[in-house]
């Protein structure tokens, strides 16, 4: 009887682990054909991924400039070139009239104070007392100046802004020089001026808008065109035909002895 019971559990432990080792060995080739499909490269009939389109940047040394900059250039050449034809003399006259405004401007801010004249102007050209404040003390004028620029933007071509009108000031060019290089009428800048000088001391009440400056009118022609201008309204009378000349006669007649 123990020659049978003892084959048959050494039998029996022997199929057992063969089983397991069956296992084991199944469970590690699934495994390695899972590493092996992760690491699989995709089909080959994919799509296409669309391409990444770069934006297009500006090569260097080519800077692009704002239409509205180019045209506050032009008009800024426009009125340098117009300035440097205007007579010395009147340059010389007119920037004297402006200045005498302008340190009374200056003269009543000192004495009343800023806000005074702040609150005065603002009600005069139409702007806060702060703008005007700002203004002063970002283009380092006094209040004349900021009087003299905002009559001047007043009349000034459409699109005109006082930045420009003080850019240019700020490049040595007078007040007058550039209502000269605006096409603007110096004389009637300067009467003008000389009005808000009076807003800004309180002997005229502010209405709400700067005074006008009126145009001034085509440039004179050259010596030569008037020249030819005046031959050509000269009127030349034609001479009348000469009537002959009759004899004179007596009306007595003679007598001979």
């Amino acid at each position: 009887m123990k020659r049978f019971i003892v084959p048959s559990l050494t039998a029996l432990m022997l199929v057992a682990f063969m089983a397991s080792a069956a296992a084991e060995g199944t469970s590690t080739q699934a495994g390695r054909e899972g590493s092996v499909g992760a690491s699989d490269p995709p089909p080959q009939n994919a799509p296409p991924q669309p391409a990444t389109v770069q934006p297009r940047t500006t090569p260097v040394g080519e800077p692009t400039v704002p239409a509205a900059d180019s045209k506050a250039e032009a008009r800024a050449k426009s009125i340098r070139e117009r300035a440097d034809r205007m007579p010395a003399t009147e340059r010389e006259e007119i920037e004297k009239q402006l200045a005498e405004s302008e340190k009374d401007v200056d003269v009543e801010a000192v004495t009343n104070g800023d806000a005074t004249v702040a609150e005065r102007f603002a009600a005069e050209f139409g702007v806060s007392p702060e703008t005007l404040l700002a203004e002063r003390t970002q283009h380092n004028v006094g209040w004349g100046g900021v009087m003299i620029a905002r009559t001047l933007l007043g009349s000034a071509p459409t699109g005109t802004k006082v930045d420009q009108l003080y850019a240019l000031h700020a490049e040595g060019m007078g007040w007058g020089s550039i209502a000269y290089g605006m096409g603007l009428r110096v004389g009637s800048f300067a009467a003008a001026v000389k009005t808000e000088s009076m807003v800004a001391r309180g002997t005229m009440k502010a209405d709400g808008k700067p005074a006008k400056i009126g145009r001034a009118t085509r440039v004179a022609a050259s010596g030569r065109d008037r020249a030819r201008a005046g031959q050509s309204n000269t009127k030349t009378t034609p001479s009348s035909p000469s009537t002959p000349s009759t004899p004179s006669t007596s009306s007595s007649p003679t007598i001979t002895k």
